[in-house]
């Protein structure tokens, strides 16, 4: 669930969206815990947050469960009306009946609130995928009222083989590769293999530090993201920058910087604090402070992770590429209504990734339009990524109103990266990174039904 809204969960960091989690105590607390770990910033003003249980922990054992994660994120009473959100639903399908699901939508729009009540109200809701089509399409639909963009995540157990597809990675492989790596620099430092808990061979490695290493490996897609990247099923790494990304310092230090902040949220997590000397049965670490206050040669092995971030993809069979964004401009048909229109499309999406290279192309979609919706599919069907990017919250709740444009709108939902509003802040308010994607790009429909990419008012194919 975490993996599958990086980018949105990177505006949760940057305090442009709020967090939410529904759920069981025992599964939000799960969902809270990936989150942590993912978008932590132990040394800054913690995140809000806000939680809606569908049980209650028993007195103080549940304020001890509760107790790590306050460095980290502020417990709200009640959400804070007239926000946007991102909401992370960790209830089981079957759970989540109407009844449920009307109590959890009142607490953003007020107590018997129906649509339209509130304008404001509403964001991103992340939910887990009813097995059933019906419950699906009234929960789609009921959420669509009320100013929540529904994206469906299968369950563990409805998964059938691990993703291979743009922006996924592996963390257990890549994790298990970590590992290797950190080994080979231990011995290259004459430390002896057993020598502490973390220097054993994968076979034998504590459950505890196999896991902090794939929570690395989970947090490699976050770095790429905020460098305007993306991860790529095959071992190809290009840029497009003249001088190597990852040697150049202004790309490194807010990254290491990043990769502070997450393995301290990883320790705070696992129930460490902050103490003068390392006492790993206290569970001490003097490391547990802000990334200025540490010794140069502590910030060091943070450069080295973000550095050898490119070799760990290479040795994963992975590589990156930068994500340039396609905004599409003008109206459009429907591209069922014309065979000859798809094939000349396709065509041309061809010539324009070749073009483009070594770009990955995301077009973001406006979901209020229906062709742009059933654009969008043809996109997804080409291995194009999808943005939607909503010009108002009350353009949420249209899309309520028509079965047809609410199925096109689900399909492109399934291949989309992240939902984008028109009033979001430019990059540099999510990313500690200056922009180092490709200048974005527009299409329209030319003369004789092709397309036309223009970028800066200037025709470009």
């Amino acid at each position: 669930m975490v993996n599958r809204v990086i980018p949105n969960l990177l505006a949760v960091r940057a305090r442009q969206l709020d967090l939410a989690v529904a759920g069981t105590f025992e599964s939000a607390l799960a969902v809270l815990d990936g989150v942590g770990r993912m978008i932590g910033r132990p040394f800054d003003p913690p995140i809000p947050l806000w939680l809606w249980l569908s049980d209650q922990p028993r007195g103080e054992t549940g304020d001890a469960q509760l107790q790590p994660f306050k460095r980290l994120f502020r417990i709200c009473d009640r959400p804070a009306l007239g926000r946007r959100w991102l909401l992370l639903v960790a209830l089981a399908p079957e759970a989540l009946n109407e009844s449920r699901l009307e109590a959890l939508l009142a607490q953003f729009t007020g107590a018997g609130a129906r649509a339209g009540s509130d304008a404001d109200a509403g964001g991103l809701a992340v939910v887990p995928a009813p097995a059933d089509g019906a419950q699906r399409r009234w929960m789609t639909q009921r959420l669509l009222q009320a100013n929540w963009l529904p994206i469906f995540v299968d369950a563990p157990a409805q998964r059938r083989a691990p993703e291979v597809a743009l922006g996924a990675l592996d963390s257990d492989h890549l994790g298990r590769i970590i590992h290797e790596l950190f080994l080979e620099n231990a011995w290259t430092r004459g430390e002896r293999l057993g020598s502490t808990p973390a220097l054993h061979p994968w076979r034998r490695l504590d459950e505890t530090y196999r896991q902090a290493n794939r929570s690395q490996a989970a947090h490699i897609a976050c770095k790429l993201a905020c460098g305007g990247l993306i991860a790529i099923p095959e071992p190809v790494m290009a840029d497009g920058q003249q001088a190597p990304l990852w040697s150049r310092p202004e790309f490194i230090e807010p990254l290491s910087r990043m990769e502070h902040d997450r393995w301290a949220s990883d320790r705070l997590l696992d129930g460490w604090v902050y103490g003068a000397r390392r006492d790993n049965a206290a569970r001490h670490h003097p490391d547990l402070i802000p990334y200025d206050d540490l010794s140069e040669a502590i910030r060091e092995k943070d450069r080295v992770a973000v550095a050898t971030i490119p070799f760990i993809l290479q040795l994963g069979a992975c590589g990156w590429r930068p994500l340039a964004t396609v905004q599409l401009a003008g109206r459009w048909p429907d591209p069922n209504t014309q065979a000859r229109w798809r094939r000349r499309w396709r065509a041309d999406l061809r010539r324009v990734v070749e073009e483009r290279a070594p770009a990955v192309l995301e077009f973001q979609l406006n979901p209020a339009v229906w062709e742009e919706c059933q654009l969008g599919l043809l996109l997804a069907e080409c291995g194009f990524p999808l943005a939607l990017r909503l010009s108002a919250p009350a353009s949420v709740s249209a899309l309520a109103t028509d079965a047809a444009h609410r199925e096109a709108l689900l399909g492109c939902l399934t291949r989309c990266r992240r939902v984008l509003w028109a009033d979001d802040a430019p990059h540099l308010a999510t990313s500690p990174l200056p922009a180092l994607s490709p200048q974005p790009l527009e299409v329209m429909l030319a003369e004789g039904g092709g397309l036309r990419v223009e970028r800066h008012g200037m025709v470009e194919v």
